[in-house]
């Protein structure tokens, strides 16, 4: 079964496991047949389980035909827009993009850049609207 970057496919939780030198996985099962191994780390706040199943989209496959998966996040869709709540504002110099940092529903610290061009620069505890533009290793890509 050949899979295709950008599609989502369906995977059973077989169990963890821990390779020496590179850490815990969980072990998945296509319904082809074919496993995969998915790094816990970065999804720890998902509630994987074993024997569960799983919606991962293959988000790059590289050169050696390593495939590299995303799974579903529970809250946030690509392409959809959530409301944010500001921490940190940086300013700066007038011809680059400002920074806002905003945290997600699992208190990731997301960096978002504010163009110089828009309105006014949202202010600590307000919140705004960000776009998510795409999901890497549990956290979203934001964009204003």
């Amino acid at each position: 079964m050949k899979l295709v970057e950008g599609k989502y496919y369906q995977f059973k939780v077989l169990k963890t496991v821990n390779l020496p030198d590179e850490g815990d996985f969980y072990m998945l099962r296509h319904k082809s047949g074919r496993r995969m191994l998915l790094p816990i780390e970065p999804y720890n706040k998902y509630c994987i389980g074993g024997n569960s199943t799983i919606e991962c989209k293959v988000d790059k496959i590289n050169c050696t035909g390593k495939v590299f998966l995303e799974p579903r996040h529970p809250v946030y869709t690509e392409g959809e827009t959530y409301e944010f709540t500001v921490h940190k504002v940086d300013i700066k110099d007038i011809n680059l993009n400002n920074t806002i940092t905003v945290h997600d529903v699992f208190n990731n610290e997301i960096q978002v850049n504010w163009p110089t061009n828009n309105s006014q620069l949202p202010e600590i505890g307000t919140n705004i609207k960000l776009q998510v533009d795409r999901l890497k290793n549990g956290i979203p890509i934001l964009n204003p």
